[in-house]
C-alpha cells in the first residue's frame, strides 16, 4: 500500500506460527498460497499445519490440506 513502509500482518490468526513459502498467483494477486512451517522442527523453524489459501488478497485464509503430511514428518 505505501511501498513497504509499514506493515499489517495477515496471518496472524491460523494454526501455524511458521511460513515456509509463499506464492500470489500472476492471473490475479487477490489469490495468495502460503506453506506454513516445516516438516520437521529445528531451532530455526517451526512445524507446519498445512497449505493455505486466500482469495481475498489475505483478509480470510482456507487450509487446503497437508496438515498430516507436513505435521507427521511424511
Amino acid at each position: 500500500m505505501n511501498d513497504g513502509h509499514s506493515w499489517e500482518p495477515i496471518f496472524d490468526n491460523e494454526r501455524s506460527i511458521s511460513i515456509g513459502d509463499i506464492a500470489v498467483a500472476p492471473s490475479n494477486p487477490n489469490i495468495v498460497w502460503v506453506g506454513s512451517g516445516e516438516a520437521t522442527s529445528s531451532r530455526s523453524t517451526y512445524w507446519g499445519d498445512g497449505v493455505y489459501k486466500s482469495t481475498d488478497a489475505g483478509k480470510t485464509w482456507t487450509n487446503m490440506g497437508l496438515r498430516r503430511a507436513i505435521t507427521s514428518g511424511g
